[in-house]
């Protein structure tokens, strides 16, 4: 509606031209302080004001309308990042529930791979027991019905299937006492120069009778005595060369020792086959029996690597 001057008395004027320079309106919307949107009135009457009253409400509502948008907009999005973290952390339950089932079952499985193997060990185990309870069984039948045999010969048989038997047993013994981790160190005063030729004099009949060569070397110069398990340390030595001398065909073995830093490291080398390639993960595992790499015969029991492993 256009408002002109010829529409009023001239005694209204003076009230109107006020109205009539501030007819022109703008009705904001305002949403946090920020201009969203707005209407404007052209210049009008009292009917002006009436219409801006209505406007300013249909703007209010329209803010509202807008903030009901905006909040629904925040709430489908905090839903959204809700939802995704919820979805994560399943995710993350699911993961950990695979690794632990994927765990089980390796130790599910090298639980029955072990079993498996004493079951070997103790198959293999027997028959190498039964082999000197017949011998000895044998020379003492001979014996008891006085047949003419010498018996100083039979003697020396007898003890020494005893002590075949013995070391068995003890092998046993030694493992079982490193699953329940019951095995006890001494730190003893040695002298290590001393310890190392008497395990050479023990070997070296074994190894003439096998037609092998025993080295014993020194790199460098040994202290008198040296802090260690003795028991220990022997039985690591004896274990390691009667592997060596048993399982070499030709050639040689040899003991050698370096002393250096005030650590000394001794070793054990030989000519023989070695080991196959796909026993050498197993090498240090107890109730394992070796393959000959090159014949294809039964190789040594990995028992007293495994033993001598675990006492180093």
């Amino acid at each position: 509606m256009k408002i002109s001057k010829n529409m009023w008395e001239k005694q209204h004027w003076p009230f109107i031209a006020p109205m009539l320079l501030t007819a022109c309106f703008l009705a904001a919307v305002l949403f946090g302080g920020v201009f969203w949107s707005g209407v404007v009135l052209g210049r009008g009457s009292t009917l002006i004001w009436y219409s801006v009253s209505v406007i300013l409400c249909l703007g209010l509502q329209a803010g509202v309308g807008v903030w009901q948008l905006v909040l629904q907009e925040k709430r489908h999005r905090t839903a959204e990042v809700e939802a995704q973290n919820h979805l994560n952390a399943l995710k993350a339950e699911l993961d950990e529930s695979t690794r632990a089932q994927t765990a089980l079952r390796r130790a599910h499985d090298t639980a029955l791979a072990a079993n498996e193997a004493k079951t070997r060990y103790l198959v293999s185990v027997s028959h190498d027991v039964r082999s000197p309870l017949n011998t000895i069984y044998g020379y003492a039948q001979l014996l008891e019905r006085g047949n003419p045999f010498p018996p100083k010969k039979a003697g020396a048989v007898i003890r020494q299937s005893t002590e075949y038997l013995t070391s068995l047993v003890e092998a046993l013994l030694e493992v079982s006492k490193i699953e329940s981790k019951h095995v006890e160190v001494q730190s003893d005063v040695v002298s290590i120069r001393d310890l190392l030729e008497h395990v050479i004099m023990m070997f070296r009949v074994q190894a003439q009778v096998r037609g092998l060569k025993l080295d014993f070397i020194v790199h460098d110069p040994l202290p008198t005595t040296i802090r260690t398990d003795e028991k220990r340390l022997r039985q690591i030595l004896v274990n390691l060369l009667s592997n060596a001398i048993k399982y070499t065909d030709e050639g040689c073995v040899t003991l050698s020792v370096h002393y250096r830093n005030e650590v000394a490291r001794i070793e054990v080398s030989d000519t023989g086959a070695g080991i196959a390639p796909d026993d050498l993960e197993r090498v240090f595992e107890p109730f394992e029996r070796g393959c000959d790499a090159q014949t294809q015969r039964g190789g040594p029991h990995f028992s007293d690597r495994a033993i001598s492993y675990h006492l180093a």
